[in-house]
């Protein structure tokens, strides 16, 4: 057994790491050959974050977001609720944030034979509370609707209940009283 000599039982903690390689090798290509930063990739571009890269490659998301695909759904409602990976011509804006996680919630993404649920990747749980986060303090385009963030709370808690997440369900169900409190009267 040659994993026992190693000292790899394949257990992360006894792992052989790089500096323990007798021969250490240049990390290349996967031809073999060293990439210089000058090189092109196959789509004839460089792999520099440019302005027009990003541009591209957040459009390309979109346009899988807007074909149906859950995981780019989330990404891109992530990309308009934080900010962060947007294009340059797009910024922060929590009501496209909001009709993103909406329409992810929407969208079951089972395969064929159903043996797949998309839903595992993201819980519906937790987007539901990061809309009714958002709608509870309102900003970047929305405005703040402390009823429907309780009502979006109140979903978050029975879904995580269906999940078996008990004490994140009760927490959940704190925060939809706390947003009821602040509704004017």
């Amino acid at each position: 057994r040659d994993s026992e000599n190693s000292g790899d039982s394949g257990y992360p903690s006894e792992k052989r790491s790089d500096l323990d390689d007798p021969e250490p090798r240049e990390h290349g290509h996967s031809n073999g050959n060293r990439r210089h930063e000058s090189d092109e990739d196959s789509l004839g571009s460089s792999g520099r974050e440019t302005e027009e890269n990003k541009t591209k490659g957040f459009d390309y998301l979109l346009k899988a977001a807007e074909a149906g695909d859950r995981h780019s759904m989330i990404l891109v409602a992530r990309a308009f609720d934080t900010g962060l990976n947007l294009s340059p011509d797009r910024c922060q804006d929590w009501s496209e944030a909001l009709h993103w996680y909406n329409t992810a919630l929407e969208t079951t993404d089972c395969d064929e034979g159903g043996e797949y649920d998309g839903i595992q990747d993201e819980p519906q749980y937790a987007l539901l509370a990061r809309e009714a986060e958002m709608l509870l303090t309102g900003g970047f385009g929305l405005d703040k609707n402390p009823q429907r963030s309780g009502d979006l709370y109140t979903q978050a808690a029975e879904a995580a209940m269906e999940a078996m997440k008990g004490r994140l369900a009760n927490q959940y169900y704190e925060k939809a009283e706390e947003a009821w409190a602040q509704m004017e009267e």
